[in-house]
């Protein structure tokens, strides 16, 4: 009898787990079938959502009800950025997406030739910076447009013709079209730009022979953090002070 009753609390316990995993799921209604890619608000009502090779969706509602507002064709949307004003981008493999009326319209920007968006940010209302990457050599660069995306201004990043000396980039975060914090993936060294990443400027001392996912984010102005070094850091600037 206690066998009974000690496998019947396991299987009770198991279920109540099971029913906890599930309420952590997507609220209904659900938006789309496929992977969600990116989710960002506005407010406390008005939001977007991205999912893969289906489009974006919104809300007004708090994500109580979704409303399909813009197809990415045959290509998958991974990342959403707006600013207070309204203003969204929504990136594309090799192309954005521009809206300005908080994401009920969206109208398509410059498309590139060899090469695809890594990650994207939106300065002010018109102006964005990119990372990309140079599909022919493999390489690095930052872009930086001051009409939405329409045309790039493309700055690359140090690149060697040798395999093996390369520098492979992990991520960036720009306050200004100017300047901005550049991370690479091996090492953890993570640089400072104040001419939109023409010329870089150490941080921090890197950790020779291991490979770090390295992410930065503006908190304020002059004051970047980044995460997934060591102690992750608190960076102000210009003076280059950091925390742990």
């Amino acid at each position: 009898m206690k066998k009974w009753i000690l496998i019947t609390l396991v299987i009770g316990v198991c279920l109540f787990q099971s029913q906890q995993a599930k309420a952590q799921q997507w609220l209904l209604p659900e938006p789309s079938g496929n992977q969600l890619t990116d989710l960002i608000f506005f407010n406390d009502s008005v939001g977007l959502a991205a999912f893969d090779y289906d489009g974006i969706y919104r809300t007004i509602d708090g994500g109580s009800s979704w409303t399909w507002v813009c197809s990415t064709g045959s290509e998958n949307c991974s990342m959403l950025d707006i600013r207070p004003g309204g203003q969204a981008v929504a990136m594309c493999k090799t192309y954005l997406l521009y809206s300005s009326d908080y994401g009920q319209t969206w109208t398509q920007r410059g498309q590139l030739n060899n090469m695809s968006f890594q990650k994207i940010q939106l300065i002010d209302e018109v102006s964005v910076v990119s990372f990309i990457k140079l599909q022919a050599t493999n390489s690095y660069a930052i872009g930086k447009s001051v009409d939405t995306g329409q045309s790039w201004v493309i700055d690359t990043l140090t690149w060697s013709p040798y395999p093996w000396m390369r520098t492979e980039y992990n991520d960036i975060s720009f306050e200004t079209l100017q300047k901005g914090l550049i991370a690479e993936y091996k090492d953890g060294q993570v640089y400072m730009t104040y001419d939109g990443g023409r010329t870089l400027h150490k941080l921090n001392q890197g950790f020779l022979g291991l490979d770090y996912n390295v992410k930065c984010a503006v908190l304020a102005p002059d004051t970047f953090l980044l995460v997934g070094i060591p102690g992750n850091k608190k960076f102000s600037v210009p003076s280059g002070k950091s925390d742990e």
